[in-house]
């Protein structure tokens, strides 16, 4: 895995140099590991996402409050709170956005709980970003395509 230093530092020369894709997305992760935020951000720019950062749901309420942003990436990993008590406050949400779990070892019953949450999806956050950005766009489609049908903005 990368580390903090490395992904960053790479990232760096990477927007100095006008690499990468043009950011199109838009993520909220909320971890307080700034090691998995870091190598976050350097696959995101691959993947054309721009990524903001909340190190706790209080935080990440707080920039809900001010910014639509319809995709969260939660780190249950690193969750420093009761997991299914930040999922039913960030549910709270007006027009709320799909909240994907990015857990260390996903097994059927952290899956089926995540779901009874209605969390998007749970994702391993071993790294394997192809997959994780994939269920982001899906997620991000599926918050697009449940407003189309409500008829909301």
């Amino acid at each position: 895995m990368l580390s903090f230093q490395n992904a960053f530092g790479s990232l760096m020369r990477r927007r100095q140099s006008g690499g990468g894709r043009r950011a199109v997305y838009e993520l909220l992760a909320i971890t307080p590991d700034t090691g998995f935020f870091a190598a976050l951000q350097y696959a995101a720019t691959a993947h054309g996402w721009t990524v903001r950062w909340a190190r706790s749901v209080n935080a990440a309420i707080g920039v809900l409050t001010c910014r639509a942003i319809p995709v969260i990436l939660y780190d249950w990993c690193s969750a420093t709170e009761d997991w299914t008590e930040s999922i039913d406050r960030l549910k709270l949400i007006a027009e709320g956005p799909s909240i994907v779990l990015a857990a260390g070892r996903v097994d059927e019953e952290l899956w089926r709980e995540a779901l009874s949450l209605r969390v998007y999806d749970v994702v391993s956050r071993a790294g394997q970003f192809e997959h994780l950005f994939a269920t982001l766009r899906f997620a991000r489609k599926w918050k697009s395509e449940r407003r189309d049908l409500a008829g909301i903005g």
